[in-house]
């Protein structure tokens, strides 16, 4: 990370224009086509939206330039069956208090479909893969990451 880059006024430019700090603005605008990084900050902007019964999620600007594309992210597994290695998990911002508790809402955790079995692990992932907005998941989950796999660094 370049600090000359956090401080441009470029960066504090978008930060403001999209109301986050500088930091977060380039976490998630300035990798240059690299795999960018996906903030758990920036996911918790996510809001749900009711309109003519229907109900849907506004995306922060941030993060819906990324649906489709390979991002890399961050948390703690939360197995969806009692398997030793999954492939279909939740990956949330911090570890579970409670085995049947996910604090913060379907902002605060991605459903991840892996292209490997991983380990359950107490430990913190990193992974990468392909990042879906989901608005209207009949599930109530916003997020998903498919095709993920361990990143080579965190």
């Amino acid at each position: 990370m370049n600090l000359r880059s956090i401080f441009s006024p470029g960066t504090w430019f978008l930060g403001a224009l999209l109301g986050v700090s500088p930091c977060l603005a380039w976490s998630q605008a300035s990798s240059h086509g690299a795999t960018q990084t996906i903030t758990w900050e920036s996911m918790a902007m996510a809001k749900s939206k009711h309109k003519d019964k229907k109900s849907g999620v506004e995306f922060p600007v941030v993060l819906s330039g990324l649906n489709g594309k390979q991002v890399k992210l961050r948390g703690f597994m939360v197995p969806l069956e009692a398997k030793p290695a999954q492939v279909h998990f939740l990956l949330t911002s911090k570890p579970q208090d409670c085995e049947f508790c996910i604090e913060g809402g379907p902002s605060s955790y991605v459903e991840v479909k892996s292209s490997v079995p991983l380990k359950f692990s107490t430990q913190p992932l990193n992974l990468v893969g392909r990042f879906l907005l989901l608005k209207d998941d009949p599930s109530g989950v916003y997020y998903r990451l498919v095709d993920a796999r361990p990143a080579s660094q965190p």
